[in-house]
């Protein structure tokens, strides 16, 4: 199964055009949060997306409420808000984590305790605290609940956005595997 995994695509359209491009490649899209601009053109984004015919797993940001995205997601059935929820693909399990962004701390996240069963893949908008992806002019400013789920959970891949400085970047926490792959997105081939 081919994923292609993008994030802050903040509702620019020729962004969103190459992500079509990408996405005759993959399987399933995930969007890591900041698809629209403050809420903005979110319907007209959607139906573009729609003439894809993928499936799409998609986290708020910080440009748009989960409310937002649960609305969308009753709206049009190839889309899957995946805040604070579970998807089962084969042998892998996809966990969402919206919003934040700017908070260290989350304590709503750092009350969950699910039990996985298959490969994990954790997706948020927030990127962990002391990784590369989150180092700004050399302060880290990411979070420190997604780090602490990552370290408990162990999650094979994580995929996160927010920081466009580090678009593109990658790091590790022990096994895991943590990417931003940017507005242009990453094909992932899992095997």
């Amino acid at each position: 199964m081919k994923i292609l995994v993008f994030t802050d695509a903040h509702g620019v359209f020729t962004i969103l055009k190459k992500i079509a491009k990408k996405s005759q490649k993959a399987d399933l899209l995930i969007c890591c949060g900041d698809i629209s601009n403050f809420g903005k053109n979110l319907n007209k984004i959607f139906l573009f997306l729609k003439k894809l015919n993928k499936p799409l797993l998609i986290i708020h940001g910080n440009h748009e409420t989960n409310e937002d995205i649960e609305n969308y997601s009753k709206i049009y059935d190839y889309v899957t808000n995946l805040h604070n929820k579970r998807y089962d693909i084969d042998n892998y399990e996809f966990f969402g984590w919206g919003g934040g962004g700017f908070s260290q701390k989350d304590e709503k996240l750092d009350k969950i305790n699910i039990k996985f069963n298959k490969k994990l893949i954790f997706i948020s908008h927030a990127v962990p605290y002391k990784t590369k992806l989150d180092s700004l002019d050399h302060d880290h400013v990411g979070s420190l609940s997604i780090r602490k789920f990552i370290e408990k959970q162990k999650p094979i891949l994580h995929f996160c956005g927010h920081l466009h400085e580090n678009e593109a970047k990658r790091d590790r926490i022990n096994n895991t595997l943590i990417i931003n792959p940017g507005p242009y997105g990453k094909i992932i081939n899992l095997k």
